[in-house]
């Protein structure tokens, strides 16, 4: 019977409310067993569910943090490719453009 009961009272504490109008009924230490019960339940689970929320939300932020560098180089290419583009032919001399870039990175 007191399976029955913490199964009763963790259906309750994920959500199920249709079972809460059967407390007023329960003798005056089931009554208090139960609501100590669905206490600690609704904590438990609360706890759990808010460190799952955190965790994701780190996983979500470390994954742009990382893809951050390339995005930004990324855009920087093609803001240069549309100025390029819009620039007039007679204005794309070899001192201004030169035919080839290069690049230099720091190794961290």
């Amino acid at each position: 019977m007191f399976i029955g009961n913490f199964i009763w009272t963790f259906r309750l504490s994920l959500g199920d409310y249709d079972l809460i109008g059967e407390v007023p009924g329960m003798p005056y230490a089931d009554c208090v067993m139960f609501w100590v019960v669905w206490l600690l339940s609704v904590t438990l689970t609360s706890i759990v569910f808010l460190n799952f929320i955190i965790a994701e939300a780190s996983a979500s932020y470390a994954k742009v943090v990382d893809d951050m560098e390339a995005i930004i180089s990324k855009e920087r290419a093609g803001m240069t490719q549309e100025a390029e583009e819009m620039t007039r032919k007679s204005s794309k001399t070899e001192v201004h453009y030169p035919p080839y870039l290069i690049v230099r990175s720091v190794e961290h």
